[in-house]
Parts: C-alpha cells; sequence; structure tokens
C-alpha cells in the first residue's frame, strides 16, 4: 500500500514553504520611436539577480520627465541610447538628471539633456551623473541649461565631439577621462573642473564665450592633460582657478598650444 502519511507531509511542506523571490522582469532589448511624458523613462533600481537593460538599446526617444529620465542602478551593461531628448519637467526641490548611471555601463550617442534644475543652495541638476565603479562613454550631443553641470562623472568615461553649454560647470571630472574635441560654452560657473580622483586627458578645447570667465578650475593631486584649445573669449578671462590647497606642487598640468588666458 502506497505510504500515504509520507505524501501527505510532502504536500504541507510544498504548500507552506515560502515562494521564491520573484525575479525583476527583463526589458525588451530595442525600443525606438516614443514620445513620453512620466516621471522617469528606464528606472532601474537593484533587484537580486537582475540586470533589466542588459544589452539593451533605444533610439528616437523623446521624454519629458519629472524625476530623473534614465537612472540605472542594478548594474545593467551595454546600454546604448541613440538620437534622444530628455527634458526636465518636474518640481526643482529634487536632485535630478538627465541620465544617472549609479552601477553599470552606458553609452549615449546624439543625447540631448537639457533642463534638469534643483533650485537649493548648492544646486544638483545634470545632464549626465555618472558614479564610481561604472562606464560612461559619451559620443556627439548636447549637455545644457542644467543647474550643477553638464557631464558630472567618477567613473571611467569617455567623451568625443561632445557640446556642454549653458550649466553651473560644463564639464565636471571625477575620475579617469578620455575626451577627444569637447565644446565648452557659456557656464555660470566655469568651463571645466577637476575635483579629487580627476584624472582627465583631452585632444581638444573648444571655449566660446561671450564674456571673461573661468577656463579651468583644479582640485589638489588631480592630472589635467589638454593637447590643445581653442579659446574664443573677451579679454579678462582666467585660465585657472586653484581650489583651496592645490598648486603646481601637487597637481600635474600640462596644457598645449592655445591654453592661454585670452
Amino acid at each position: 500500500m502506497p505510504n500515504k502519511p509520507l505524501r501527505t507531509i510532502f504536500f504541507v511542506l510544498a504548500v507552506l514553504a515560502p515562494a521564491a523571490p520573484a525575479m525583476a522582469q527583463s526589458a525588451p532589448r530595442t525600443v525606438s520611436d516614443r514620445k513620453v511624458s512620466t516621471y522617469s523613462w528606464i528606472d532601474a533600481l537593484p533587484a537580486k539577480g537582475s540586470r533589466r537593460y542588459q544589452d539593451f538599446t533605444a533610439r528616437r526617444i523623446i521624454a519629458d520627465c519629472s524625476h530623473n529620465c534614465v537612472r540605472i542602478q542594478d548594474g545593467s551593461e551595454r546600454v546604448t541610447i541613440e538620437d534622444s531628448v530628455f527634458s526636465y519637467k518636474g518640481p526643482r526641490r529634487k536632485i535630478v538628471a538627465g541620465v544617472s548611471l549609479v552601477a553599470g555601463d552606458v553609452t549615449l550617442r546624439n543625447v540631448t539633456a537639457q533642463g534638469f534644475v534643483q533650485s537649493a543652495k548648492y544646486p544638483n541638476g545634470d545632464g549626465v551623473m555618472a558614479a564610481r565603479r561604472t562606464r560612461l562613454t559619451v559620443i556627439g550631443g548636447a549637455y545644457r541649461d542644467n543647474s550643477d553641470a553638464g557631464i558630472d562623472s567618477k567613473g571611467e568615461t569617455l567623451l568625443e565631439n561632445v557640446v556642454s553649454e549653458r550649466n553651473g560647470l560644463n564639464y565636471r571630472c571625477w575620475g579617469d577621462w578620455t575626451a577627444g574635441t569637447l565644446v565648452s560654452r557659456k557656464p555660470v560657473k566655469g568651463h571645466f573642473q577637476t575635483n579629487p580622483g580627476c584624472v582627465a586627458r583631452i585632444r581638444h578645447l573648444l571655449v566660446e564665450d561671450d564674456r571673461p570667465g573661468t577656463i579651468f578650475g583644479l582640485a589638489k593631486g588631480t592630472t589635467l592633460i589638454v593637447d590643445r584649445c581653442t579659446i574664443r573669449m573677451p579679454t579678462g578671462g582666467r585660465l585657472i582657478y586653484w581650489h583651496p590647497g592645490a598648486s603646481t606642487a601637487n597637481t600635474t598640468v600640462r596644457l598645449g598650444p592655445g591654453c592661454k588666458a585670452p
């Protein structure tokens, strides 16, 4: 005769056993030609065992967002966004960014991120923000009218043919940066700033401004190497502002032809 009590025990254990944690549903591999008004268009928060946007490509997205348009925190890699426009339409009390990369690998190609503004004593609002231990590639595109920085990255960063304009600071480097041509126009506070941890190598920096301003702000212990500059600015501008404690004795600066105070 079958062992009925034993079968009953197995059945009860199966019913009472806790369910396995649900995995976050994977995103589609490609998305294109969408116009949205939303809180966050991509919001990939950490989930155990999940990288929702791994090997994901988005093209021709126009998004008005009341928070970050793209936030990658779950380690997703090979995320590519092309030919898209991200704009901020939310309250000015939040810390916001067009693209916020906390953990993962993102490539932006011909993307515009604009108007990410926070009204505060220190106004956090970036076109693109990347944390340490991330990889950020930006090719083409424009990052404008953001209250903190156009590009603000602590990660491994590759930039080519990027325009940053009318931000608090146009470029804010905290990590390992390699750049081809960078265009910087009319910032509120400065064109290119190094912060602790920054090692920046730039092939060509093109500065355009209609008023005298600061071109480089340098923090102690950082490295800035610029092969050449094109500076179009009225006379009276400042080439370098040394942050407190920074000097040629503890900071590496090598500036090529054209990198001169106007």
